[in-house]
């Protein structure tokens, strides 16, 4: 379970095998655990060649997760929770 405060930031707080119960702030998020390591399955982010300076400040990763806890990276934040726009 993830717990998210008021910048929407996730903090892992504890491990479940089930999607329930919640509390209040909480997000279920399906892992898995390899070698003592936690995955949530967004571990990776691709971005054109040419843009690695506009995101090598990245912080935070932003994620969706559907009510089955499953998640997808939808993009990366600065240390001020500011999206990081891709120039075109």
């Amino acid at each position: 379970m993830l717990q998210t405060d008021s910048n929407q930031v996730g903090q892992l707080i504890r491990l479940q095998n089930t999607l329930t119960p919640l509390n209040d702030n909480e997000i279920a998020i399906k892992y898995k655990i390899q070698n003592r390591r936690i995955f949530l399955g967004a571990e990776s982010f691709f971005f054109e060649e040419g843009q690695a300076t506009l995101y090598q400040n990245a912080m935070y990763g932003g994620l969706k997760v559907d009510d089955k806890g499953e998640s997808l990276l939808v993009g990366l934040y600065n240390e001020n929770f500011q999206y990081i726009q891709p120039d075109k």
